[in-house]
């Protein structure tokens, strides 16, 4: 009986795959632990289980948001630069777009989850409205990481 997975390489970086699983897991996760909560309707255990279930996969999406940034954002190692150009990185308008599309969206999300979660017969509008505020919220973070990246490089060269 041998061990194959104690000699096979690891790989150094995610994949792709790796990065998007974790992202859509995370999610799926959270989205469905955030109605859990919604729905739970005052039962103190089911809903500290559903909200750690939530602050889990809020995690997941977090470290899947990290790993697609930085994965593309990594440009491939060859020793002739001028072979394969490399990917442009995020330009500032389009990091302050992100960052401003996601902080609108979550935040009017916000506003109808509030406004629809008291009223009768609105039971089944609160729930895309809490999808839209936490896609609002990955996108927003999104751009705060892409804007703390481009910070970062851009004192990194005036250092250099």
């Amino acid at each position: 009986m041998s061990n194959d997975a104690a000699t096979s390489p690891k790989p150094s970086k995610p994949t792709w795959r790796q990065a998007l699983v974790m992202l859509g897991g995370g999610a799926l996760l959270a989205s469905s632990a955030c109605y859990g909560v919604v729905g739970a309707g005052g039962n103190d255990p089911l809903e500290l289980t559903f909200s750690a279930l939530f602050g889990i996969g809020m995690v997941m999406s977090l470290v899947g948001v990290i790993l697609v940034i930085v994965r593309s954002a990594r440009r491939p190692a060859v020793t002739d630069s001028a072979a394969i150009p490399g990917a442009p990185p995020p330009t500032w308008p389009q990091t302050l777009i992100m960052l401003a599309g996601g902080a609108v969206l979550g935040a009017s999300s916000c506003y109808g989850f509030l406004e629809t979660m008291g009223r009768k017969g609105s039971e089944n509008l609160f729930a895309p409205f809490a999808t839209g505020f936490y896609i609002g919220c990955l996108l927003a973070l999104g751009g705060l990481i892409m804007a703390l990246i481009r910070v970062a490089r851009s004192l990194m060269r005036r250092r250099a």
